[in-house]
């Protein structure tokens, strides 16, 4: 009786304490975002003075990002039999682009991969081909890492970018099955699930991981090339390397969870190694909103209008 009657205290307190943190993360990003605001002299920034050019480039390349985002995860989803085709990988893709504007991205790669097998099924692979996915990008951001820290003799870069690339490769080749199956089950809702299904996919060949992490570096350089022309659209002409090497840092500055989507961190993060690296505070807080927009903000906008719309025709 008396286990009973704390427990339900003790759980209003921890979804109390859930809610709260949830609501601290979109201040905290909100508070980043209106501190770069209030650094990047919008109001003095003339039209005239955009280059148009590179802001048409930055944008035209976002459907091609996502496109190399849903190739990557249709390879290890798909890896057995077609679950999904090109068109609804790339909507399942645009979907967690919209979870992320408010989800860390460890939990948004986990909330897509809850959302896609509600309207898809096939709960085995889509969980563990969502957590596969997601290791392959980090483990091509760490190694993107380490070649901009070698070519820029960047000691600390080369070491955090190293343990990076550790820390993703160790869980697609360990052998932690029961965290496998305990991630399925939670996802799928407590419905039965195939250990030896969950098993097999949780234990990529290499082959297909090397495939996978090359799709991801070029997936990444296609963003990081958006990124490069967000600063040049405003004008920074730091150098090109230099930008190759900042945006990693920046992925990685993203994965911290205090703020919602990890907006804000990364844009601040942007901001102090462009000025770092030579440009003016105000133009490098103007490429991190910019690049915020059109690499964050468009592509979830039209992941919230799918998911919206695909929600209401699962109910």
């Amino acid at each position: 009786m008396s286990s009973d009657s704390g427990a339900g205290p003790a759980m209003s307190a921890s979804r109390a304490a859930s809610a709260a943190w949830r609501v601290a993360r979109f201040v905290f990003a909100a508070a980043l975002v209106a501190f770069l605001v209030s650094r990047a002299g919008l109001g003095s920034l003339a039209l005239a003075d955009v280059r148009w050019g590179w802001l048409a480039l930055g944008v035209g390349l976002v459907p091609f990002s996502i496109a190399v985002r849903a190739w990557s995860f249709g390879l290890v989803l798909n890896r057995d039999r077609v679950i999904l085709g090109p068109v609804r990988l790339y909507r399942l893709t645009l979907v967690g682009a919209g979870l992320g504007l408010f989800l860390p991205t460890g939990a948004a790669d986990l909330a897509k991969a809850r959302w896609g097998l509600v309207a898809h099924g096939s709960a085995e692979e889509m969980v563990v081909s969502s957590v596969v996915d997601k290791l392959t990008s980090v483990l091509g951001v760490g190694l993107l890492g380490m070649a901009a820290a070698i070519s820029a003799s960047d000691a600390l870069l080369a070491v955090v970018s190293a343990a990076l690339v550790i820390a993703a490769a160790v869980p697609l080749f360990a052998r932690w099955d029961w965290a496998w199956r305990t991630l399925v089950k939670l996802l799928a809702g407590g419905k039965v699930v195939d250990a030896d299904r969950i098993a097999t996919r949780a234990r990529p060949r290499l082959g297909l991981v090397a495939l996978m992490t090359a799709v991801s570096v070029l997936g990444w350089l296609v963003t990081y090339a958006i990124v490069l022309a967000c600063v040049r659209a405003v004008g920074v002409d730091v150098g090109t390397m230099t930008v190759l090497g900042i945006a990693p840092l920046v992925t990685v500055s993203r994965l911290v969870p205090i703020s919602a989507g990890g907006i804000g961190l990364g844009e601040v993060t942007m901001t102090a190694l462009l000025a770092r690296a030579g440009a003016s505070e105000t133009a490098a807080a103007q490429a991190a909103l910019l690049q915020l927009g059109v690499l964050t903000l468009l592509p979830g906008a039209a992941g919230l209008v799918l998911l919206g719309a695909g929600t209401h025709a699962t109910r």
